[in-house]
């Protein structure tokens, strides 16, 4: 997998950067509170599994591009925050998306019936991802660290779609269906996270972690670069989400993965 190659040559780069640099006074040795406050637009792609029987031949895979994902886009929240104290700190992360879309098609039967039938699919999606942990330094000097994290993520999805079939013809009618799709998952994970600085103004950022509870498996990781002005941060990550779920489940898997572009204010 390459994002745990990735997190392999940050963990190996942040130790080699110790080689070279002397431990000093930071954040992580003064007893002061420090807070960040991280707010960021994730455009994602979106693939999966899906099955509505327990038979193999029924799964379906399903994909969605970013511009569909912001053709469908009604609302959406992304945003995390860290309160570190010393080497303990906690963080949080939160996004929020709600989608809808619509899709109409017809098909005639026979000129000769003069018959025919249309149908009309209405769907909308909310999810919320809500990841909260509790870390500890296990390492850092005046350029590096290297944090652990133990906590858990929740994961909820409704999808609520309304099917309408419209035949046409002297015995045309209409007839419509609703097919509701929802998941509520907790996780514990465990993970780590930190940070590799160039210099004062460019460094790099890293996070992984991998979970398991309602799920069978799930993780997420991001790395980037990011450059560091008077006011704040701003960072150009690659975020990857997966969960796999249980053969019975009707999703079975998600992924998404793709660009970030994020703002980190301190107070």
């Amino acid at each position: 997998m390459v994002f745990i190659r990735l997190f392999q040559f940050a963990i190996l780069a942040t130790l080699v950067t110790s080689a070279s640099n002397a431990a000093s006074g930071s954040t992580f040795d003064d007893d002061r509170w420090h807070s960040t406050l991280r707010l960021y637009g994730w455009l994602p792609q979106v693939s999966g599994t899906n099955s509505f029987s327990l038979s193999d031949s029924d799964r379906t895979r399903v994909s969605m591009d970013q511009a569909q994902l912001l053709d469908r886009l009604q609302f959406a929240f992304m945003g995390s925050a860290k309160v570190r104290k010393g080497r303990w700190s906690v963080v949080t992360d939160l996004i929020y998306l709600n989608l809808h879309g619509d899709s109409s098609r017809g098909i005639d039967f026979s000129p000769r019936l003069d018959a025919g039938l249309s149908a009309k699919v209405d769907a909308n999606l909310t999810g919320w991802v809500w990841t909260l942990a509790g870390g500890y330094t296990l390492w850092h000097n005046e350029n590096a660290n290297i944090d652990v994290v133990l906590g858990a993520r929740y994961f909820q999805m409704k999808s609520e779609n309304r099917l309408s079939l419209t035949g046409s013809g002297p015995a045309g009618r209409e007839v419509k269906r609703d097919l509701d799709v929802s998941l509520d998952l907790w996780d514990a994970i465990i993970g780590a996270h930190g940070r590799i600085a160039f210099d004062d103004r460019w460094f790099v950022a890293y996070y992984l972690d991998v979970g398991t509870g309602d799920s069978e498996l799930t993780s997420t990781a991001y790395t980037g670069v990011g450059y560091a002005f008077d006011w704040g941060e701003l960072t150009l990550t690659y975020r990857y989400l997966y969960y796999d779920q249980r053969q019975s489940k009707t999703i079975q898997d998600l992924a998404f993965y793709g660009p970030v572009l994020g703002v980190n204010l301190g107070f």
